[in-house]
């Protein structure tokens, strides 16, 4: 992501080099890793072509240093490209922000549609736009051996331009965007939706909070997408003589135990279609506009068919496990976006964080 971090400590850098004895080193940590051969294409993994090899973290801790002040000066943006219909992501010139999304996980509610009523008024100033749709899925009967089809309703509340959307389901309420300034602005963002919630159901019960950036890696500036990482990847890119890496998916997934428990999961690439470049498990709705950086990896891969982008995919959240509290709520994201942003820092190179920072020179 593209605003600046509090100073946070997530180790010395990035080292991805398997030791013998079956540790690695993760932004600076020890850590040991399991490997076992790949079967229906499980997660964490690490695809190269048609060889696949998982790494399952074990184990690993990772701090941040505590009594930071969050810094709560907007920087707003505005576009160097006119000829984008959208200005880019975060406060950085050429900043590689695609999408951000905050998620509540709601204890299950059996009937949202009264709820999703009580929320159109508090929400309609800034999403007056209101789209109904149904999620469907399987349930499996083991003991019958047969699978049932699903479904459930779900509301989409957007604002007027499209750029930003809360979604409603019998256990998710999110802010998802694709138009960004910085992370203050949407956290307030988010504060507005706990505050909707609260006016109309305060007992909610909240099992999770979590937010997830994504950012597409183009190359550019005459740099190539393994430029902008850390890590040097060029014994996988091309690890034989004559051999290409055609596909990777990376995913690590790390326990943090401060400043409050939470979870980290990174997803990365250096191979995906600049038609497509979402990482796993990773949906758009539909109806929110297409940010600067996704439109401009979809013109790269539309003038240059055989073109690859990269990205990284960071996914952060924490247990909650009580009833609304939204002052408590705005605290813990503020506190997972500064370990989000520590993450993108140490697995982005120096290099590349100041052409997205100052552009071209």
């Amino acid at each position: 992501m593209a605003d600046e971090a509090p100073d946070s400590s997530f180790g010395d850098g990035v080292e991805s080099r398997v030791r013998q004895r079956g540790w690695v080193q993760i932004l600076g940590k020890p850590c040991r890793v399991e490997f076992r051969p790949a079967t229906i294409a499980p997660y964490p993994q690490f695809r190269i072509a048609n060889t696949t090899l998982i790494i399952r973290i074990i184990s690993v801790e990772l701090s941040v240093k505590k009594n930071v002040k969050w810094p709560i000066t907007e920087l707003y943006n505005v576009s160097k490209d006119k000829e984008s219909t959208m200005p880019s992501l975060g406060s950085w010139s050429k900043a590689p922000l695609a999408y951000v999304v905050a998620e509540l996980r709601l204890a299950s509610i059996l009937n949202i549609e009264p709820l999703a009523a009580a929320l159109q008024e508090p929400l309609t100033p800034n999403f007056p736009r209101l789209h109904r749709a149904h999620e469907f899925g399987f349930l499996f009967d083991t003991q019958a051996g047969v699978a049932r089809q699903q479904t459930s309703p779900r509301y989409h509340f957007l604002s007027a331009d499209g750029s930003a959307c809360v979604v409603l389901t019998p256990d998710v309420l999110g802010l998802h965007v694709s138009k960004y300034t910085d992370s203050s602005g949407f956290i307030a963002m988010f504060a507005g939706v706990l505050n909707a919630l609260g006016a109309v159901r305060s007992g909610q019960f909240i099992e999770r909070l979590g937010l997830r950036y994504w950012d597409i890696v183009l190359p550019e500036n005459g740099m190539k997408v393994s430029d902008f990482f850390t890590f040097d990847v060029s014994t996988l890119v091309e690890p034989l003589p004559g051999s290409t890496m055609t596909r990777d998916v990376h995913e690590i997934a790390y326990s943090i135990s401060q400043p409050i428990p939470h979870v980290a999961v990174s997803r990365f690439s250096l191979t995906a279609s600049p038609l497509a470049p979402m990482p796993p498990n990773f949906s758009m709705i539909a109806e929110i506009e297409p940010s600067a950086r996704l439109q401009e990896s979809r013109e790269l891969g539309t003038a240059e068919p055989t073109a690859l982008v990269g990205y990284l995919d960071v996914d952060v959240s924490a247990p909650v496990q009580q009833a609304l509290d939204i002052d408590g709520l705005v605290a813990t994201a503020q506190m997972l976006h500064m370990s989000q942003s520590s993450m993108f820092k140490k697995y982005t190179s120096v290099r590349g964080q100041t052409f997205w920072k100052e552009g071209e020179k």
